[in-house]
């Protein structure tokens, strides 16, 4: 049996993987300044068009997987393990001007120039899928012997990935992680409301109304295997918040297709107005966190329209309405502008029980066949109140004669 070398091996393996339908990838790009790979150019172990550019190793332009996901909590570093006296073994910033070069290439960090143990290193950190291959572009520098090569460190795990040796010398250029499963493994958070939009628990919220609510539903559509999504405990604060209630009130786990749902809570108030807030619910998804602003709008109730005079509200006009003015006639500086004290005889809403009162139920005397209900009335003075009010009338009528 024909042994197969080392070399033939890394060959073997490297052709296999490149087999592999990987579901989505991601690169990160190592720039020492002014070498970006540009937006929408294809290059990679498997072709790609979102680069991710670490400026110096450490500052990333972006952070977009190839299908375009967000990864907020991605990272790259550089560095070396140690370095002698002089120097000389630090690792430095190269390019590869030979055969072969091209944008990945434009800068390296070279880890070993003058072979000792490899002391350079490359880590990305934040790395979204659960599976993964990882190839490395290494090896190379200046112009001088082979062109960097892509090596493959296959079946990965975990968050982060360091690459410490760039092939026993030469420069580490540019890292891609490919995601392993079909279905994609990639956490994916959807909403039921659209982030930075608006909750709205109600637009015309009657005054009889103690409260409302709605709700709002969290979920990972991401496929088996993918991360699971970390939920904070959400926040509610500012304007009214506290007016506003959620529950659950905790902190959750999204697993694959799994889902979370939220009760978002209005009080009421007695108050008509527009009342709002702003609810955030923090995430590790991809597309990071979320906010909201909260709204309730409450409304006075509305006037059903009775029959003027009819203030026992049973739908006519009659003795028993004649019975209720004629008890109240003469009181004054009653609460008006909502028809507070329709049910004391107050017919024309203006605060007086008076003549044009008594008018308008004249005129109505013996219809019927209006509305009924039980329309709220508020701050309609206790009994007590309104004998000392018609004792004050009456003093006053006294007086005027």
């Amino acid at each position: 049996m024909k042994r197969i070398g080392a070399i033939g091996v890394s060959l073997v393996l490297a052709l296999a993987a490149s087999a592999q339908a990987y579901t989505d990838m991601l690169g990160v790009n190592l720039t020492s300044g002014g070498d970006d790979i540009a937006p929408g150019t294809s290059a990679g172990y498997v072709a790609q068009i979102n680069w991710n550019n670490a400026q110096g190793g450490s500052t990333l332009t972006s952070s977009l997987t190839n299908n375009g996901v967000s990864v907020p909590g991605l990272t790259c570093a550089i560095g070396w393990s140690w370095h002698d006296a002089s120097g000389q073994n630090d690792p430095f910033w190269d390019s590869y001007t030979g055969a072969g070069s091209n944008d990945l290439t434009k800068s390296g960090w070279n880890t070993d120039l003058y072979g000792g143990a490899g002391d350079g290193w490359m880590t990305v950190s934040g790395i979204p899928f659960s599976s993964y291959d990882v190839a490395v572009l290494e090896g190379g520098f200046g112009s001088l012997g082979d062109a960097p090569s892509w090596h493959l460190y296959p079946n990965q795990t975990g968050s982060t990935f360091t690459d410490a040796h760039g092939n026993g010398g030469g420069a580490i250029y540019a890292m891609q992680i490919l995601s392993i499963g079909e279905g994609g493994p990639v956490a994916q958070l959807t909403t039921t409301h659209a982030n930075l939009g608006t909750i709205d628990l109600g637009s015309s919220i009657d005054l009889s109304t103690s409260a409302t609510d709605t709700s709002l539903t969290l979920g990972n559509i991401g496929a088996s295997g993918c991360p699971d999504i970390a939920v904070a405990a959400p926040g509610i604060a500012g304007g009214d918040a506290g007016l506003f209630h959620i529950t659950p009130a905790g902190i959750v786990s999204l697993g694959s297709l799994a889902s979370q749902n939220y009760s978002i809570l209005f009080d009421g108030s007695a108050t008509p107005g527009t009342y709002t807030t702003t609810l955030t619910i923090g995430t590790n998804a991809p597309e990071g966190g979320l906010t909201y602003t909260l709204s309730a709008t409450v409304v006075g109730p509305t006037w059903p329209g009775f029959l003027d005079g009819d203030f026992n509200k049973d739908g006519e006009v009659g003795p028993e309405d004649f019975g209720i003015l004629k008890d109240n006639f003469g009181l004054d500086s009653l609460p008006f502008g909502n028809h507070e004290s329709w049910t004391l005889g107050d017919a024309n809403d203006d605060g007086e029980i008076g003549p044009e009162d008594f008018g308008m139920l004249k005129d109505n005397f013996g219809l019927d066949g209006g509305p009924t209900g039980t329309y709220p009335l508020t701050n309609v003075p206790e009994p007590a109140t309104l004998a000392l009010l018609a004792l004050a009338g009456l003093a006053i009528r006294r007086k005027q004669r």
